[in-house]
């Protein structure tokens, strides 16, 4: 995905997030509103290898990082490699992202999950896995 928000000069604001991502603008409130009920402090920052995304943070714990596209979002976290299988068959998950998180290529000791959100449905899944960040250790 390429990021849309590329410029360092230019943070993102609620009008140009909107703009970008249309009907995908509420499951993108819903996993926000999420993050920071369960304490996971939603902060934009600059990544040059991939523009403005939001990391979200609990207790110096990176839960998620958040990128905005055009007509969608994505939400990644990253697991522990001693995690994969319990995730991969927590039947809280949806069919599709245990698939993922099957197919999945660790990077060392960790691994992403990603998941592109543009649906309520979607959402739910962020959400998902989110829930299982904060959950394992």
């Amino acid at each position: 995905m390429a990021a849309i928000f590329n410029d360092p000069a230019v943070e993102p604001t609620n009008t140009l997030i909107a703009h970008a991502l249309g009907p995908a603008r509420q499951p993108w409130e819903e996993i926000l509103d999420a993050l920071r009920v369960a304490g996971a402090m939603p902060e934009w920052r600059y990544h040059r290898d991939g523009g403005w995304k939001i990391k979200a943070a609990k207790n110096g714990k990176t839960i998620a990082l958040l990128q905005v596209g055009r007509g969608f979002s994505r939400v990644t976290c990253w697991f522990a490699v001693r995690h994969q299988r319990a995730l991969a068959i927590d039947p809280e998950l949806s069919h599709e992202l245990r698939d993922s998180i099957i197919r999945q290529t660790p990077t060392g000791e960790v691994f992403p999950v990603t998941v592109q959100v543009r649906t309520h449905r979607d959402a739910s899944d962020a959400l998902s896995i989110i829930l299982c960040k904060l959950r394992l250790k």
